[in-house]
């Protein structure tokens, strides 16, 4: 809050310039007005500011015309070499309101969009030549704006003809699991995919024709304010809303935020207990291609902007929704899903004892979805007091030793991770927060005593994010836990704040502005979180003292994957007592004995064939665009990820076995005994955890 007040206290210094009456009535038009707001918000609130410069420009020259053209299939070079005498003056216009950059954008986009409308009409009257050998790039960064318009019209042939044979060969697929007597031929099968292709295009283009000023002016606006980090944007009135999915399971769907990553909807979050989470194939990192609703034909929604892909999404309790996404080894799958209200259940901690044939001790397992907190009531369900109780429900069946999964937890409650740091350490800092201006404040756990002071893991992968980061690194830093996991965690350090712009401009402006509303919303970055000893879990996240394979770990996700990520830095520890080094003596052998056990599984080993895959199919940025190779290129994906999953079946030599109070509960509410029965399953199916129980029942012993 600091940091907050900091930053307000600023923009009404700002306010006394802006709104002090002296500027010239026709400069208080809505878009000036908004420009201005946006600009002073960011140059005197964001975190680490970008210097507005002829550099900062230049970024928002390339960036916003990647956003509006990221495949380009409509600018041409001529139009990017006009638009150019703007690259480095588009700071001043920032600084002046105007949009003399952004017009004539606009202005050329528009006639290309009008220009192109009949390419597909023409193009997908006939049949393709899927024969002959060819491919196409489809990394942007590799090919260069056409020359012309003969140029420009073959991209967008080449274009259509890969859309076709996507669903020619979708459609070829599913033909084959059809009775003989209801297979279609060959012809009609081609027929339908470009007639899909045809009516995805009418689609597209009829959105395109609807575009308005505002909306060209909130993508351009959320550029500017994205180049300070993947975090801050501008979201105008509509969107607010539609911004994110919340975890909170208020809203009726299927429970997944999505992102925009170029012209796809990416799936950055699966909130746990959903509609999706429940039919389990919808995966963090998939790429949504086209949504339907129940047997209806699907809309294509690669170029979509992801609210309006989320309206899609989004529908009624019991209602279906189809989902046709690539998977990230380039596999097309359809998901159907049955949308409902979030089952807070699901969200909720739980626990239970594991036991395998190595278990010397007895061992808790304690699963967080997430940091939750009801900040309405003050006697509503939190994170750490819910732990607590499991911490405490363990203790009386007598737990030796507890495991915390923070897999795939993004976050939530920063006051819930020092309440829970509290429950393992006795008193004493767990987080420096550091705004723009002043010194860093320490955040510390007051409440004196422990509830549990064995040995403790906590277990992490590439997707525990924030918070997560923040309670394994105090675990760490205390020498209180060991971290296992992935070779990194996320790597999001910072804080975000949503400054709604109305109520900005009324605070610091008297007078009528009614006019001038709405304007919409601005989520900016306004602090950092630093470790106990100093260091930011900014883009380096934390560092697992034993590292488990991962299909991730030789491409890059989380934070690091943005190229305009804060970067990282250290500031001064804070004056904290690091507890005896204990189990981290016995580390060296603990971690021999688990690198033993890994090399010899052959889970794992297909684990790091994986993850080898999947850094040479980012790589691989061509795709073939004639039936025989796409064909086989699909065939040997399908292929790679059924090796993994055949690897992934259940252990024979692991047990989850419920707690006393949930076992009865379990004989009385079906319902709830189905959802852990589910649970119990995903656990005998997770080498990665049995793993991490493996190392736990070692933690202790002597001479390991």
């Amino acid at each position: 809050m600091k940091g907050l007040r900091s930053f307000l206290t600023l923009l009404s210094i700002v306010a006394l310039i802006f709104f002090s009456g002296s500027t010239p009535a026709p400069y208080f038009n809505k878009e000036s007005v908004l420009m201005e707001l946006v600009f002073n918000s960011l140059k005197y609130g964001h975190f680490d500011p970008k210097p507005v410069n002829d550099e900062f420009s230049e970024r928002v020259f390339n960036k916003f015309l990647a956003r509006l053209d990221n495949q380009k299939r409509f600018f041409e070079q001529k139009d990017i070499e006009f638009l150019s005498q703007y690259k480095t003056s588009i700071d001043d216009q920032i600084r002046s309101g105007s949009y003399e950059f952004l017009n004539a954008t606009i202005s050329i986009i528009e006639k290309r969009i009008q220009q192109t409308e009949g390419f597909y009409k023409e193009d997908l009257a006939q049949p393709f030549d899927y024969e002959s050998v060819d491919s196409l790039e489809v990394d942007r960064k590799k090919f260069d704006y056409v020359s012309n318009d003969q140029e420009l019209r073959e991209r967008w042939k080449r274009n259509l003809k890969y859309a076709s044979l996507v669903r020619l060969y979708n459609g070829l697929e599913r033909n084959e699991d059809k009775p003989d007597s209801t297979r279609k031929d060959y012809a009609d099968i081609e027929e339908n995919a470009r007639k899909k292709v045809r009516e995805n295009h009418e689609e597209w283009y009829n959105r395109l024709n609807k575009q308005e000023r505002d909306d060209w002016l909130a993508s351009y606006l959320d550029v500017i304010a994205n180049i300070n980090d993947p975090h801050t944007g501008y979201f105008p009135p509509k969107d607010k809303e539609d911004f994110d999915i919340e975890m909170s399971g208020q809203l009726e769907g299927i429970g997944a935020r999505l992102s925009q990553k170029g012209d796809y909807i990416k799936v950055v979050d699966i909130v746990a207990g959903s509609a999706c989470w429940r039919q389990g194939d919808l995966e963090v990192e998939d790429l949504i291609l086209e949504v339907g609703q129940g047997e209806e034909d699907p809309v294509d929604v690669v170029g979509m902007r992801v609210d309006h892909a989320v309206k899609l999404i989004r529908g009624k309790k019991g209602t279906e929704v189809r989902l046709t996404v690539k998977k990230v080894d380039g596999t097309i799958k359809v998901i159907p899903i049955t949308r409902d209200v979030v089952q807070l259940e699901q969200t909720y901690a739980r626990s239970v004892f594991l036991k395998n044939e190595n278990s010397h001790s007895k061992i808790g397992y304690i699963y967080l979805p997430k940091f939750y907190s009801n900040f309405n009531s003050p006697d509503g369900r939190t994170s750490a007091g819910d732990v607590k109780n499991e911490v405490e429900k363990l203790k009386e069946e007598g737990v030796e030793k507890i495991i915390i999964d923070l897999r795939n937890n993004g976050g939530g409650s920063l006051q819930d991770v020092v309440k829970m740091v509290g429950l393992f350490v006795d008193q004493g800092p767990v987080v420096q927060v550091k705004a723009r201006y002043g010194d860093p404040y320490i955040l510390k756990d007051t409440e004196p005593g422990i509830v549990f002071d064995g040995p403790l893991v906590v277990l992490t992968n590439f997707f525990s994010a924030s918070a997560s980061e923040i309670l394994a690194a105090a675990l760490q830093d205390y020498n209180r836990a060991l971290v296992i996991g992935a070779n990194s965690t996320y790597g999001k350090g910072t804080v975000q704040r949503f400054i709604e712009l109305d109520k900005e401009m009324d605070r610091l402006s008297k007078g009528d502005n009614t006019s001038l509303k709405p304007l919409g919303s601005l989520k900016i970055t306004v602090q950092k979180f630093y470790r106990i000893d100093g260091k930011s879990t900014q883009l380096k996240g934390v560092t697992p003292d034993i590292v488990l394979p991962d299909s991730y770990e030789m491409i890059d996700v989380g934070e690091k994957d943005y190229k305009n990520a804060l970067k990282w830095d250290e500031i001064s520890a804070t004056d904290f007592s690091a507890l005896n080094a204990g189990v981290k003596n016995e580390i060296g052998g603990i971690e021999r004995k688990s690198i033993v056990r890994v090399n010899s599984d052959p889970y794992f080993q297909e684990v790091r064939n994986n993850a080898m895959y999947l850094k040479g199919q980012k790589m691989n940025t061509k795709v073939p665009i004639y039936l025989e190779g796409y064909t086989q290129m699909q065939e040997d994906k399908k292929k790679k990820s059924k090796e993994l999953k055949d690897k992934a079946k259940e252990i024979d030599d692991f047990e989850a076995i419920p707690l006393k109070e949930d076992l009865e509960r379990m004989q009385s509410d079906t319902v709830f005994r189905a959802k852990r029965e589910k649970w119990f399953k995903t656990i005998k199916k997770d080498h990665h955890l049995y793993e991490t129980l493996n190392i736990t029942s070692d933690m202790g012993l002597k001479n390991p």
